[in-house]
């Protein structure tokens, strides 16, 4: 709200507050002259209009500071990513600092635009040494790299110490050279779930055929307690369990909001977890510890921990490896998943909701070709159904 403070006979000053830089209140400021002889509800009227008049041409207003994009950055992981955010995350924009403070970090907030940004998240995916093949990191990545800017930005603005965020015309391309994600088939599931029915220990049949037949993430899997499963079969899925270097493994909120969600699980994978239940309370009590309703359901040798997010992937790799089956990693499980839901006639809603995607635009973008061939063989039908009157 403007503040009107009359200076002298004939003027007066309006403030209207900008914000805070280190601490320190800022504001706009403007002289406004007015007529001496003017009666002083005839003079209080004009100040008030041109109090309101100023206030509107402050929106967007840039406070001058000569603060740097690093500077901001790093107020806003103290004020607003540290407290806010998920571990991994803030783990992940951490981990994004070193390349954007080099390559951006030097330059005053307000000698930033879109243009150069939209050049520093080009030349990410062109870095030679960088990303996995070491020619540039992938679309994915450098969509991280953008929404941290962006972040920032947004941070920015909210506290007056920028005008606009320019993130908002940047774009990220996609690569050409990137490979598409790896999808398990049909065959190739039902052979994976035949050798592990073989020779895997329980707790890793039980942990794969929860990936093949709910599409749950790595992390949603080990986050499972008993209690999470009712005596009708429904499964709630209202934790994660992630790892990070400097304090292992540890339980976090699910992804998203829409993450937190209710499965009815299959017999035969209710049938796995019960038979986990009961070797785990016999190998508990062989240790001395007393079963309890939530333990969770993928744990350490010796139960003193969640397992760890690799043990599941790396016996994954070697049961492939034996028995000569593609090895195309654990989140392939999901894609299969989405993949057997959209060919079934599932829609963009019911498997965002299946999934636990933030939204269905998300599971359109990522499952968009399924959608297209869903659609056309559901084409094809309609056609053959006419053609053959």
């Amino acid at each position: 709200m403007a503040n009107v403070t009359i200076t002298s006979k004939t003027s007066a000053r309006i403030r209207v507050f900008a914000g805070t830089i280190d601490g320190k209140k800022s504001f706009f400021t403007k002289t406004v002259k007015f007529d001496p002889k003017m009666k002083e509800k005839e003079r209080n009227a004009f100040l008030d209009a041109e109090a309101k008049k100023f206030e509107v041409s402050c929106i967007g207003r840039t406070i001058i500071t000569n603060l740097t994009f690093e500077e901001i950055a790093e107020q806003w992981f103290e004020e607003y990513a540290k407290p806010t955010m998920r571990e991994t995350t803030y783990r992940r924009m951490e981990f994004l600092k070193s390349i954007t403070y080099e390559k951006i970090g030097k330059y005053k907030l307000d000698k930033l635009n879109n243009i150069t940004i939209q050049h520093f998240i080009d030349d990410l995916a062109a870095l030679d040494g960088y990303g996995r093949s070491g020619n540039g990191f992938s679309t994915k990545t450098c969509k991280h790299y953008l929404t941290f800017v962006s972040d920032v930005y947004e941070y920015a603005v909210s506290k007056g110490l920028a005008s606009d965020n320019p993130c908002r015309n940047v774009h990220v391309k996609n690569r050409h050279d990137e490979k598409e994600k790896q999808v398990y088939s049909r065959e190739e599931i039902l052979k994976l779930l035949k050798a592990l029915e073989e020779e895997a220990p329980i707790k890793y049949q039980a942990f794969f055929y929860i990936a093949a037949y709910t599409g749950l993430r790595r992390s949603e899997i080990l986050g499972l307690k008993f209690s999470d499963i009712d005596e009708y079969g429904v499964m709630r899925i209202r934790r994660s369990a992630n790892y990070v270097a400097h304090k292992g493994m540890f339980i976090d909120d699910t992804k998203t909001k829409s993450s937190k969600r209710n499965i009815t699980l299959p017999d035969i994978v209710a049938k796995k977890i019960s038979a986990l239940r009961n070797v785990q309370i016999t190998e508990r009590m062989a240790l001395g510890i007393t079963p309890q309703e939530d333990d969770f359901l993928f744990c350490t040798p010796y139960y003193d921990d969640i397992m760890n997010t690799n043990t599941a992937y790396t016996y994954l790799q070697r049961l492939c490896k034996k028995h000569k089956l593609r090895f195309a990693g654990i989140h392939s499980f999901r894609h299969f998943t989405a993949s057997l839901l959209i060919s079934q006639g599932a829609t963009v809603a019911d498997t965002a909701s299946y999934l636990g995607h933030s939204s269905p635009a998300t599971t359109m973008n990522v499952y968009i070709h399924e959608f297209k061939d869903a659609q056309a063989a559901s084409s094809k039908l309609i056609e053959n159904a006419l053609s053959n009157r």
